[in-house]
């Protein structure tokens, strides 16, 4: 049997003899590192993430709309006092109005059993990455709430839960504490009106459920923008030490590059510029370019076994980490600073800082004598003494 190909006997009951050579697992490996330079089909997967979407949903009245506002920083919904405006009715009372990534959707009071099926539901919804249900906090979990909470649970989509309107009332926690009694789920307390834990809480909340909606909410979101793609970059930064950990040289290379290529187009889509053919290969060779030597000396590392491995999936998650922070700095200016130039400040900075750091640390601990010198007086407070002699 050999190591790249195993051999089958095909027709072995027909006298024939004949057999086929299939590729094995080596041969797989070598064309999915071959794959792994399709930088296009990279753009479509991050294409593709772009277009996630968050649903927000409630009974009519709780605050939908002017959460979306409040998100967005101008009025958008809900222009006319209405719960939902410019919306458009399903079947069973169902009124949407999609927003971009955002859908908001008025659910009817009751929940029948001759209404849509879940997956219908899902597709009346647009099919969200997350749903976000809102509650009332003046009027609290209400049946008709449990039933729709229940519903969109069974879909198995990600699920959120958040109470609105906290600020017209007294008791907040006792309020949060009993919704999540009735729901049997986390219950986060927002004030859609003057903004209680919407960026604090419930932004953070929804990059946890769906880690993939770092790159649409930070390009719908200004505000959003650098702490999405510090989560693109941790995200990355973890993946990368893992695989900068195993110890053949040079193995983890095109796993690494389409790690930290993949860094800079997640964190230029959250920006806003859409991956292109020129970018990514501008992208690529500005990456390889710049951090070519330090890769051969991962490689080299690894001949160390144990602390070797270890030591570089740590400058591996480093480098990612690097790269991370000068995307958001490149794409912040405009995509007109220089990237390389870019990737190598922090290296730059990071020894001025431990420069200043060595110097403050011998100012501060250096050994000082045991003893204490003489020192002299001022001279206005030096007294001459005249030595006088006995009058006779």
């Amino acid at each position: 049997m050999n190591d790249e190909y195993d051999y089958y006997e095909a027709d072995k009951g027909n006298g024939k003899g004949h057999g086929r050579w299939t590729e094995s697992i080596g041969g797989g490996l070598f064309d999915s590192l071959r794959d792994l330079w399709q930088w296009d089909g990279l753009a479509a997967e991050i294409g593709q993430e772009s277009q996630a979407r968050v649903a927000f949903v409630g009974l009519p009245g709780v605050g939908k709309s002017l959460l979306f506002n409040r998100l967005r920083g101008w009025v958008i919904s809900g222009r006319e006092g209405t719960a939902v405006s410019d919306a458009f009715e399903l079947e069973a009372d169902l009124r949407l109005e999609s927003l971009g990534v955002f859908v908001l959707a008025d659910l009817p009071p009751c929940l029948v059993e001759a209404g849509p099926s879940y997956p219908d539901m899902m597709l009346n919804l647009g099919d969200p990455a997350l749903v976000i249900y809102l509650l009332d906090a003046t009027i609290g979990v209400t049946a008709d709430d449990y039933r729709w909470v229940a519903a969109l649970r069974a879909t198995g989509k990600p699920l959120l839960a958040a109470l609105n309107k906290c600020d017209l009332v007294t008791e907040e926690v006792v309020i949060a504490q009993e919704a999540c009694d009735k729901l049997g789920m986390p219950v986060i307390p927002i004030s859609a009106h003057t903004g209680h834990n919407v960026e604090d809480r419930l932004l953070p909340a929804m990059l946890d459920a769906v880690p993939r909606l770092a790159v649409p909410l930070g390009r719908e979101l200004r505000g959003l923008r650098r702490h999405a793609a510090r989560r693109v970059i941790r995200q990355a930064v973890l993946l990368s030490g893992v695989v900068g950990v195993q110890p053949v040289p040079l193995l983890d290379l095109p796993f690494q590059v389409m790690i930290q290529v993949g860094v800079v187009m997640r964190v230029g889509a959250a920006y806003g510029f859409v991956p292109t053919g020129s970018l990514n290969r501008e992208v690529v060779g500005t990456v390889v370019g710049s951090l070519g030597i330090r890769y051969v000396a991962l490689a080299l590392v690894k001949f160390i076994p144990f602390v070797g491995w270890a030591v570089a999936g740590l400058l591996s998650g480093a480098m990612t980490f690097l790269i991370g922070e000068a995307a958001i700095r490149y794409y912040e200016a405009g995509a007109k600073a220089p990237f390389g130039r870019l990737i190598m400040r922090p290296r730059e900075r990071l020894q001025q800082g431990r420069t200043q750091t060595r110097v403050w640390l011998q100012q501060k601990f250096r050994r000082r004598p045991k003893w204490v010198t003489a020192v002299a007086y001022p001279e206005d407070e030096v007294l001459e003494v005249e030595e006088v002699g006995d009058e006779k």
